[in-house]
C-alpha cells in the first residue's frame, strides 16, 4: 500500500492499494489490510512472485549487462 504521490503508482502495482495522499485515507487503507488476513496473504504472495520474477540476481545481472552493452555500443 502507498499513497498516490510522486511516482509511487509506477512502482506499486495492483493488487496493492493506492490511496490519496491524505492521513485519513492512509489510515483507512492500513486498517483494511490489518482486518483482512486473507487479503494480506494474497497481496503478499503476488508481490513476492513479482519480485522473484523481476528482481532476482540472474535477471538483474542480465539487465545490467544489457545496459553496459548499450553504453559501450554508443561509444
Amino acid at each position: 500500500m502507498t499513497t498516490r504521490c510522486g511516482t509511487n503508482d509506477e512502482a506499486v502495482h495492483a493488487p496493492n492499494l493506492l490511496v490519496d495522499d491524505d492521513p485519513e485515507a492512509l489510515a483507512d487503507g492500513l486498517l483494511a489490510f490489518l482486518s483482512d488476513r486473507a487479503r494480506r496473504a494474497g497481496v503478499g504472495a503476488v508481490n513476492r512472485a513479482r519480485m522473484v520474477a523481476e528482481h532476482d540476481l540472474s535477471t538483474q545481472c542480465a539487465r545490467m549487462g544489457e545496459a553496459f552493452a548499450q553504453v559501450e555500443a554508443q561509444q
